[in-house]
């Protein structure tokens, strides 16, 4: 999925991008309208969430125990489950069994979870559960009418209200839905509320680097894809602005911090890395292309 995301992105980026901004400018819809269609777009992205953290809290086998009450777990999931019988054939083993063994009549492997005798398969079950309620409770519980979303309504910032709509459905490992908002939606609300569009590259760039850290099968051709990904939004986001302003643009800056942060997951040596961006933009066309090389630059070689 992560490959035609990124080979989708390199070929409509700057042309999406360039519509967005020339409908944006002078727009004469009414901050009003403006307002009423971000929102109804967020809403209507938070109660899909909400379906899906409903979705997911069913996968739960068990509810209302302390979080590491295993016991009780296994109690719940295997009621039949104790300390000297044979889940497979329910032979009464002549002394408590302690550690994995095989049944003296079935001849069939136990293991021991917390003092009960469990089969292996019994055992992936309660690690399973054990990994889901842990999840939930860490990560995907909160996304439900979520608290961080109405904090950035209130304060009327909608690109970062969307930003955390595109956590949410990563978290729940939505990810063509979160990049969904990221590719799509952001840009309408920036055309809408006329935002830094620094902060969606930044964003977008985080998006498609946790992914990829989620799946954790990503490979090194991969990575310089994401990589080569990065290097678009250094430079659109550099062609908006003057080359004296590089230096006090954060978004620019944590564009370039992450190239590294990539570069060093796919053990890319920093001279590689420059090499690279040099050939992106000799391809490319690049505004103040010797400035931006010799910052970004600077940037890889100080981190």
């Amino acid at each position: 999925m992560i490959k035609a995301l990124i080979e989708s992105l390199l070929k409509s980026l700057r042309l999406v991008e360039k519509k967005i901004d020339k409908t944006g400018k002078g727009s004469a819809i009414k901050a009003k309208d403006s307002k009423n269609k971000a929102l109804e777009l967020i809403e209507s992205h938070q109660k899909n969430i909400n379906q899906l953290v409903h979705q997911y809290s069913k996968k739960l086998k068990y509810s209302g125990l302390d979080d590491y009450d295993y016991k009780a777990y296994i109690k719940e999931l295997f009621p039949e489950a104790d300390s000297e019988t044979c889940p497979h054939c329910k032979n009464i083993f002549d002394r408590v069994v302690k550690r994995a063994r095989n049944c003296d009549q079935c001849n069939k492997k136990v293991v021991v979870r917390q003092g009960f005798v469990l089969t292996e398969n019994q055992a992936d079950q309660l690690q399973e559960q054990i990994e889901l309620r842990f999840r939930y409770k860490s990560s995907i519980s909160d996304l439900r009418d979520n608290i961080k979303v109405s904090d950035a309504l209130f304060d009327g910032d909608y690109l970062r209200a969307l930003f955390e709509i595109g956590n949410a459905y990563k978290a729940l490992e939505q990810y063509d839905m979160g990049w969904s908002v990221l590719n799509r939606d952001v840009f309408e609300v920036k055309r809408l509320t006329n935002d830094d569009i620094g902060r969606i590259y930044e964003e977008r760039l985080g998006f498609l680097r946790d992914e990829a850290y989620d799946k954790n099968k990503i490979s090194k051709k991969d990575m310089i894809k994401i990589i080569n990904t990065a290097f678009v939004f250094i430079v659109n986001l550099a062609n908006n602005i003057s080359d004296d302003q590089y230096w006090v643009n954060s978004h620019l800056i944590n564009l370039i911090l992450d190239c590294d942060t990539l570069r060093l997951n796919a053990k890319i040596p920093k001279r590689e890395l420059i090499i690279m961006f040099d050939q992106f933009c000799t391809q490319n066309k690049v505004k103040n292309r010797n400035q931006l090389r010799k910052f970004v630059i600077e940037q890889i070689k100080g981190l």
